[in-house]
């Protein structure tokens, strides 16, 4: 987006909410900016599912999550201390979670993405902000994330809504093959909960028993009208001694 087209946004945004939204709103631009040069990376934007060539009725197309949002997500997270946590990170479109998490005392960091358009994007990125890494083993796997078989280890897996429908119910069966195969502890982080709070509530997802908590991580400089917008929820799975019946 070149600096006409933001001035051009910012100047709309003002006058459509207002002085003090308009605040929040260049907060918000200015975390963006800051962090993209700070890595060296180019996750920005909006990729529709048309440009990728993907014809996918559960897909979504690329939208990067804020980065305010997934740091305060992931300070809710007890991490850096064993580095003994894998970390998966759903649609990694084009690596900005990854980076970030790579920035973390991780053991592993995997990104699945579909597009090779964009998981090519993603090493480039990653090549790009290797410089900032804790993390030693980071890697973009390019395939379909139904295929994917969760790592007996993975210990937290985040989605920003890359898919829905079937895939999304595929995809928490083998999470949940995983779980059982292995038990253990295991977080969900999901922005914008809308698909997967409606399988979780239903008992569809996981026994009922395996959940042991949820917490609602609020994106700073957001609109927080909807319940399920603008934010992290994380889910903290437990399958220890717990059989599976499903």
């Amino acid at each position: 987006m070149t600096i006409a087209q933001r001035a051009r946004n910012a100047v709309a945004f003002l006058r459509s909410y207002g002085a003090r939204r308009f605040f929040h709103y260049v907060l918000l631009g200015f975390s963006e900016m800051w962090h993209e040069r700070y890595f060296g990376i180019d996750t920005g934007g909006t990729v529709g599912l048309e440009t990728l060539g993907i014809v996918n009725a559960d897909a979504v197309e690329y939208r990067p999550t804020p980065y305010q949002g997934f740091m305060a997500a992931m300070r809710r997270i007890p991490i850096g201390r064993s580095d003994e946590d894998v970390f998966i990170d759903y649609g990694a479109g084009k690596g900005r979670i990854v980076t970030v998490a790579a920035t973390l005392r991780l053991r592993r960091v995997v990104g699945i993405e579909l597009s090779p358009q964009l998981a090519a994007k993603a090493r480039e990125n990653l090549g790009n902000a290797k410089g900032r890494f804790r993390c030693k083993s980071v890697d973009i796997l390019t395939c379909d994330a139904t295929a994917f078989a969760v790592p007996d280890d993975a210990t937290i897996l985040h989605f920003y809504n890359p898919f829905r429908g079937e895939t999304l119910r595929r995809v928490i069966a083998n999470i949940r093959e995983s779980l059982n195969k292995t038990p253990r502890q295991l977080v969900l982080m999901f922005a914008n909960p809308w698909y997967i709070d409606a399988l979780l509530r239903s008992g569809e997802a996981f026994p009922s028993d395996w959940l042991r908590g949820e917490d609602d991580v609020l994106w700073p400089h957001y609109d927080h009208g909807q319940p399920n917008a603008n934010r992290y929820r994380i889910y903290r799975l437990d399958s220890r001694g717990i059989a599976d019946s499903l």
